[in-house]
């Protein structure tokens, strides 16, 4: 064999044996491959050995899009195809959606063809821009064919060097494959390993525990390391890449986290890797530690004055129910002045906040020289907010509550990313706890019901403290556990009178306006690219934002509790929804199980940068575990949340308690919305 390859012969003469031999080496058997045929005689070649040489051209030309294809992979590690189209298939491989739509429908076939190929020559799904199709002969040289009509493997081959070595070099870019795997896989060299992977992606050194989201890493380059680390373990161990989840990197945001995950993983490979909970929990309870250590003592001023007016404080008034609460704030009639405090940006913050009114439709909130509101930028994370002290004073002497509501939403991100805004809330106590005034304001935190993501399905969560184990699994639903439980906390040592609001879903503004990246729009717009919409047998109990704004206001007030439910107490079918949807935007219903299958294999075989591109159309590829985690059980009568009890909500805001059901009208207006941003076709593009 050695002699072949250094001449780079297109015929092997030999007998049986040498080509049994030669079958046992996965390097021979891609040279074998790519020549032009092998001759032998003097006996029986083995049929086992006969079929692994050729049975992966032979499936893939079954497929009834492919009239031809040719398996390449000369000294590389994955294994590549050029497939012919069948006349009607061709098209111009210029146009990366139309490859894209073609490697799609040609995958199950490609799954099935690695059912019978062995390890080192299957066509993995992260590699599957290696399927080529060459159509156009005045861009590119179309295959070439023997007269019986045989693909002439080693011409085509050769035609198609440079574009192979091209699209190999495209692999080597995204999936660092240039970089050697650990040499073992304990935790010192994978450490190692790490490092070097994000260096390389980076650009910048960062610390092993530090978190990589907040060092700039964006999903692009979490698609990189998600390769580079798959790559690694596939070429080195057994453990079977596929039954990771997607989202891992997310889960294991710091080089010691992700070292640490990958010990695990490749010392249990006989074991779909999940989220280690009990270490979950631990660092929840950790968290809340780190943040409950020696809350300041309440020292009211010697001569508190009477307070006859509210004046409030209020965060992050530029998201969709932040505006929505400062515009019900604005119109008040016993709020005397607001504390509007949100992040500092190159935007000046009264610009922000016109835009945030005008994206929501809140036509009545006007901003005049005499409205009662102070906008101030602010950085939460560092002590007294960093305000200007004549500010803070004033904060001190006469805020009466706290609305915090600013936290960001990401349900991709760890516990570890979200530690800065626990660290925000605890300045928001510590400030509470510096007012003047005898009583210290009522600080109120807009918590979320997906800290509940593991409630009994079957019967109303209570308004009340839960067990950490309920919220476990999402960086975000703990981090919002942590901030309820670091209030409990202070409730119990301090003189602090926290209120938790638990919202539910809002569904945007009675406008239609909703926030394009939630998991509804998302869901949406995906129904649009799979062409069908999820029905299912669910009630859901969303509320328009004005109204949850409208009944937060209400609740700032309430006495005796510490945790307000914040949802629809009239749920409707999800039907009342869904059927005006799928009208309106031409969509058949089809079982929830099979969107979900339909969403799952729309993002499988996609590189790097054709994923970037599909989910700008398909979002909901980017929430695909929280999609998968949606329970469908018969006992669970919510979509996507557990039931509430709205008892203590009901009886602390009348606005809440006199709702009228959500009705079909307002699907219109979402969609009318999300048409004119952009983010779904508008009605003629959809309909062709």
């Amino acid at each position: 064999m050695k002699g072949a390859l250094d001449t780079r012969s297109d015929f092997i003469f030999c007998v049986p044996s040498f080509i049994e031999t030669w079958a046992e080496n996965p390097e021979h058997v891609r040279r074998l491959r790519e020549i032009q045929g092998v001759i032998y005689g003097g006996g029986p070649l083995s049929q086992n050995i006969g079929d692994e040489l050729t049975a992966q051209e032979k499936i893939l030309n079954q497929d009834p899009h492919v009239q031809s294809s040719i398996v390449f992979g000369r000294g590389r590690f994955n294994a590549g195809v050029l497939v012919d189209p069948r006349p009607k298939f061709k098209f111009d491989p210029v146009d990366q959606e139309n490859l894209a739509d073609f490697r799609n429908k040609i995958w199950p076939t490609i799954e099935k063809l690695n059912q019978f190929a062995p390890q080192h020559s299957r066509i993995f799904k992260e590699v599957t821009y290696l399927i080529y199709s060459k159509y156009n002969p005045a861009h590119l040289t179309p295959f070439s064919y023997t007269v019986k009509h045989t693909a002439r493997r080693q011409v085509i081959i050769d035609a198609y060097e440079p574009e192979i070595e091209a699209l190999y070099e495209a692999v080597e870019l995204t999936a660092q494959t240039e970089l050697n795997p650990p040499a073992t896989w304990e935790y010192d060299d994978v450490i190692l390993f790490v490092r070097e992977v994000l260096q390389k992606v980076l650009k910048h050194p960062i610390g092993d525990h530090d978190d990589f989201f907040l060092a700039g890493c964006d999903s692009l380059q979490v698609t990189w390391i998600r390769n580079s680390l798959l790559h690694a373990i596939r070429e080195t161990t057994s453990v079977n890449a596929r039954a990771v989840s997607n989202n891992f990197i997310y889960q294991y945001p710091s080089i010691a986290s992700l070292a640490s995950f990958l010990v695990h993983m490749t010392t249990c490979p006989t074991k779909t890797v999940l989220v280690d909970k009990h270490s979950a929990i631990l660092a929840m309870k950790l968290m809340v530690e780190k943040y409950s250590l020696q809350f300041p003592t309440h020292k009211p001023c010697e001569n508190p004055t009477s307070v006859h007016h509210d004046t409030l404080v209020i965060t992050g008034t530029t998201g969709s129910l932040g505006a929505a609460l400062l515009a019900e704030l604005m119109v008040a009639p016993n709020v005397a002045h607001i504390y509007a405090i949100n992040r500092k940006s190159q935007k000046p913050l009264l610009e922000r906040q016109m835009e945030a009114f005008q994206r929501m439709g809140l036509a009545n909130a006007v901003i005049q020289p005499s409205t009662n509101v102070t906008f101030i930028e602010a950085n939460l994370e560092e002590e007294n907010l960093d305000l200007e002290p004549e500010i803070l004073h004033k904060i001190r002497k006469s805020a009466t509550h706290i609305i915090h509501n600013a936290w960001p939403v990401n349900f991709n991100l760890s516990l570890q990313f979200f530690d800065q805004n626990v660290r925000s809330l605890r300045n928001l106590i510590d400030l509470a706890l510096s007012s003047h005034h005898a009583s210290p304001p009522r600080l109120i935190f807009i918590s979320s019901v997906g800290v509940l993501r593991h409630a009994c399905p079957s019967l109303p969560v209570k308004e009340g403290p839960v067990d950490p184990e309920i919220a476990v699994g999402s960086g975000y639903s703990e981090s919002k556990w942590v901030a309820e439980k670091l209030l409990d906390e202070a409730a119990s040592r301090s003189a602090l009178r926290p209120l938790v609001v638990r919202a539910g879903q809002l569904s945007g503004s009675r406008s239609g306006a909703w926030k394009e990246t939630e998991w509804f729009p998302s869901l949406i717009q995906s129904s649009v690219y799979l062409k069908c919409f999820p029905a299912v047998s669910k009630e859901i109990s969303w509320l328009p934002t004005e109204d949850a704004a409208r009944a937060v206001v209400e609740m700032k007030d309430a006495q005796d509790v510490r945790y307000l439910h914040l949802a629809h107490p009239h749920p409707v079918d999800w039907s009342t929804i869904a059927n005006p949807i799928a009208t309106e935007l031409d969509l058949p219903l089809v079982p929830y199980t099979e969107w979900l299958s339909m969403l799952t294999k729309s993002g499988k075989g996609l590189e790097s940068k054709l994923e970037q591109e599909v989910v700008k159309v398909n979002s909901a590829l980017k929430l695909l575990d929280f999609f998968t985690q949606i329970s469908l059980e018969p006992d669970s009568r919510e979509m996507a949340i557990p039931g509430l009890d709205l008892s203590q909500a009901r009886s602390n805001s009348s606005a809440l308690d006199e709702l009228k059901p959500l009705s079909a009208d307002i699907v219109l207006k979402w969609i009318s919305y999300w048409r004119h941003s952009g983010f779904l076709p508008s009605d003629s593009a959809v309909l062709s």
